[in-house]
C-alpha cells in the first residue's frame, strides 16, 4: 500500500493513499474522532462536508477513512486542515521508551 504523508496536526499524521483500498467493510460515520487527549479531553476531530465519512473499522494502529466530499480536521489548539475528496490513513505518534518500550503520545 503506497501513501504519501498529506499533513500533521499535533501528533496525528494524514497519509494520502494512492491505491484505493475497498470500501466493503466501511461504515459511515458523520463524524470521526481521530485521537482523543486523555489529559485535556481535546480531540483531532474530522467531518465531512457531505455528511458522511466511510470509515474502516479493522485496525487498532491506525484509522482507514475515505472522504467522497472536502473533510475538516479541527483540533481546540490547532489550525484547521483542509482534507479533499480521496482514502486516507491517519496514525498518532508514538514515543519509544527502552524500559517501557513503544507507546502513544499522551497530550
Amino acid at each position: 500500500m503506497k501513501t504519501k504523508l498529506f499533513a500533521r496536526q499535533g501528533d496525528v499524521f494524514i497519509f494520502k493513499m494512492n491505491r484505493k483500498k475497498s470500501t466493503s467493510n466501511f461504515r459511515k460515520q458523520k463524524e470521526v474522532v481521530l485521537a482523543l487527549g486523555e489529559v485535556t479531553g481535546h480531540s483531532h476531530k474530522l467531518k465531512s462536508n457531505d455528511g458522511d465519512i466511510l470509515l474502516c473499522d479493522e485496525n487498532d494502529e491506525y484509522n482507514t477513512f475515505e472522504l467522497n466530499s472536502d473533510g475538516i480536521l479541527t483540533h481546540e489548539e490547532h489550525d484547521t486542515i483542509k482534507l479533499p475528496p480521496g482514502q486516507y490513513i491517519s496514525i498518532i505518534q508514538t514515543e519509544y521508551d527502552p524500559i517501557e518500550h513503544r507507546r502513544k503520545v499522551l497530550d
